[in-house]
């Protein structure tokens, strides 16, 4: 039965014309949105699993809640956010990977961490033909036991149109008709909650459609296996050969050579907070600007805006958690901090850099050439 269910997944993908190679995912570095004041008042950071399992390129998917073969492939996208380590910090979202162990956390998702969602954005793509009002939902539902996406819904916020939103009025047109879809969420969960953000189009009408991106690592036919995704967490229902909601990761395309988008490009803002620590999460409350060289090898110099009065405190950890050095400012009177700390005396490796500044804290990771 298993090998019949497998076959039928693998011709149902080869006869699917709507879920198709759309070339590289487009800068995914966050923009601004029109509801929302994106200063840097608490920590943020980005939950992006296709962005973290390095998904080179993407796929777009068109998706109806009144699924029909003939104008939709899918009637349930989800992703869920049950790992809240191993993401990134905006300030420098192309390299910041947050651990468990910069978070002050034993775990992946303890107990004692919550999460605030301030804002959400989805790559999507969107036309309307029929002159007939279409309705998109984003919604933050509550995760069962195992991980997986419930029914129970925390916040829910829709847009309504009834002209096409991509450029051109087409979502046909490659990487050029997707856009980033924003909503501003601002929902807190309870301590250990889990949730996830699941994507809703409501229409009957098979002249408009509505697409979302889904990342996936290429790979070799002639290879000896797929790669996976390291984070399997986006979800999907595909009526004909699944009636149930299933994980991405479990569609397989041979032709063309890929693993069937493996995680939906849609990305919360969130803050993270521990309970038992009762502090904000260690990453991106400060404004970076310049960590560098990195890797650094006779100095290490730092430029960042500041607050006026304020202590600053800089200090460099080894690999093994150890502090092996450590400066303390009183900036006064300027708005931009600039300091070049020596880093002479320390040998190759791995470091931390935190820079403590009143409330805010911001930490990254650095090397120490060999000299």
């Amino acid at each position: 039965m298993k090998k019949l269910l497998f076959c039928l997944l693998i011709f149902a993908f080869n006869q699917l014309q709507a879920q198709v190679n759309i070339g590289y995912v487009k800068d995914q570095t966050p923009q601004q949105s029109n509801f929302y004041d994106w200063s840097r008042a608490n920590t943020s950071l980005y939950i992006d699993y296709s962005y973290l399992n390095n998904d080179q390129t993407s796929t777009r998917w068109s998706l109806n809640d009144y699924y029909n073969a003939n104008d939709s492939a899918i009637n349930f996208v989800g992703v869920a956010y049950d790992n809240i380590c191993g993401y990134y910090d905006y300030v420098n979202y192309s390299t910041t990977i947050v651990s468990a162990t910069d978070l002050g956390f034993s775990s992946v998702y303890p107990a004692d961490a919550l999460l605030r969602f301030d804002t959400l954005q989805a790559f999507v793509a969107h036309e309307n033909n029929s002159g007939v009002a279409d309705t998109i939902i984003a919604e933050l539902r509550e995760l069962n036991a195992n991980n997986t996406i419930s029914t129970t819904v925390l916040w829910a916020d829709s847009i309504i149109t009834s002209t096409g939103l991509s450029p051109g009025n087409t979502w046909s047109n490659g990487i050029n008709s997707f856009f980033f879809m924003r909503f501003t969420v601002g929902y807190s969960t309870a301590a250990g909650q889990k949730a996830g953000i699941v994507f809703r189009y409501l229409n009957h009408n098979k002249l408009d459609t509505f697409g979302l991106a889904a990342g996936y690592v290429p790979f070799s036919l002639g290879g000896a296996s797929a790669i996976q995704s390291s984070y399997k967490n986006s979800f999907l229902r595909f009526p004909p050969f699944a009636s149930t909601i299933t994980k991405n990761s479990d569609f397989l395309i041979v032709s063309g050579g890929y693993l069937a988008g493996q995680n939906w490009v849609i990305i919360p803002r969130t803050e993270v907070y521990n309970t038992s620590l009762g502090l904000q999460s260690a990453k991106g409350d400060l404004k970076v600007l310049s960590l560098y060289p990195n890797p650094a090898n006779q100095q290490l110099n730092i430029v960042f805006e500041s607050e006026v009065n304020s202590n600053i405190i800089v200090y460099i950890t080894d690999a093994q958690g150890s502090i092996v050095k450590a400066k303390s400012y009183n900036n006064q009177h300027n708005n931009l901090f600039k300091e070049s700390i020596d880093c002479s005396e320390l040998a190759s490796g791995l470091y931390q850099v935190t820079i403590n500044q009143n409330k805010y804290i911001y930490s990254q990771r650095i090397v120490i050439g060999g000299r």
